[in-house]
């Protein structure tokens, strides 16, 4: 069957790495693909030329039949092509709803690929009455051969956590927490890997620390960084953390998970699918709360309000029992990697597009 494939491919964000993987899984599974990148000026900022080389190919792919399209992108920025046989939307949000413009544009297609059991959920409950159908994310990490950690160094306990620089993702809730629960005389250090920009939202967040008396250590890295050196990043901390207040899907959780990294995360949204007590630290909600003051596609939606104390419990259950911790890091690579390894995940997409053959 031949495919056409929009939305980013070329940069480091969820969306183009989604893409990556179903460019590749649809290759596999014999389609025809052509590809319309909406990311073409990105191509050297996170990948390397041989990933390029690849992608850039299908650029030039000449469809022979108009069967499939596949737009891979936020649902604000989704149309329709009515040339083609099979319109899929490939999409995901992160409140406890839609916003209300997305119904027409999204009931047009005749399926839509969400990320979670929860986006299943919410996109029903907005009103979306085109088929709806759970196809999870999928982390290359899965079933690459990583390089082996860097040796210990004897230094501080670290919390990592890696989000872009949102209200949404409770970096407040999280450095809170942090500094209530520790000090400067515990050996713990926080590090939050974010994206570059943000520079005065940063520097604010860092005066409110500065002015604080006996501050544990945090460390704030905004800027894009190669992935052998996320990995890195990942692989030299002993926690992750998140106290997000909504998840489409939840990727730097996976990616921790995959890499036996114990996490700590809001037991809501996109990652209620991967996450248990027996291989994570599920952050308790105390209520849904309406979003004021945010960007509008929010307003007035809800999302979650995480535990103040139920996260600074579980940041010093990991601290002080690292032995625990760390088991419950081994499951949780095994749970991810058995569930969501790159066959399954082929399997899947190609069984989703077969049945659409005539």
């Amino acid at each position: 069957m031949d495919v056409l494939l929009e939305g980013m491919f070329y940069n480091g964000y969820g969306f183009a790495e989604d893409n990556r993987f179903l460019l590749h899984a649809l290759d596999k599974a014999g389609c025809r693909v052509k590809i319309i990148p909406r990311d073409a000026s990105s191509k050297h900022s996170a990948l390397n030329e041989e990933e390029i080389r690849y992608i850039e190919r299908f650029e030039q792919t000449v469809l022979q039949h108009n069967d499939i399209y596949i737009c891979n992108y936020m649902g604000s920025f989704i149309t329709r092509k009515p040339q083609f046989r099979i319109n899929i939307a490939r999409t995901g949000f992160e409140t406890d709803r839609i916003p209300d413009f997305w119904l027409p544009k999204l009931n047009a297609f005749d399926e839509i690929w969400v990320f979670s059991s929860f986006n299943k959920q919410t996109f029903a409950g907005a009103g979306i009455t085109a088929n709806l159908k759970v196809i999870p994310s999928y982390c290359a990490w899965a079933d690459q051969v990583l390089p082996e950690p860097p040796a210990s160094t004897g230094g501080p306990f670290t919390f990592l956590s890696v989000f872009d620089w949102s209200d949404r993702k409770g970096y407040d809730i999280l450095i809170k927490a942090y500094i209530e629960e520790f000090t400067s005389q515990d050996p713990v250090s926080l590090i939050i890997k974010t994206t570059d920009g943000h520079d005065a939202a940063i520097a604010a967040v860092k005066e409110w620390i500065a002015a604080i008396p006996d501050a544990p250590e945090i460390r704030i890295v905004n800027r894009i960084v190669p992935t052998d050196e996320l990995i890195q990043l990942y692989q030299s901390s002993d926690a992750f953390v998140l106290p997000t207040r909504g998840e489409g899907w939840g990727r730097p959780v996976m990616e921790a998970m995959i890499l036996g990294l114990p996490v700590i995360v809001t037991n809501w949204s996109g990652p209620t699918d991967f996450i248990t007590e027996n291989n994570a630290y599920p952050i308790q909600v105390e209520q849904l709360t309406t979003i004021h003051d945010h960007i509008y596609l929010f307003n007035g939606h809800r999302w979650a309000e995480p535990s103040l104390t139920d996260l600074r419990k579980h940041m010093r259950q990991v601290y002080s029992r690292p032995e625990l911790a760390k088991e419950k890091g081994k499951q949780a690579r095994k749970d991810i990697t058995d569930r969501y390894g790159k066959d399954q995940m082929i399997g899947l997409i190609a069984k989703e597009v077969e049945k659409f053959k005539i």
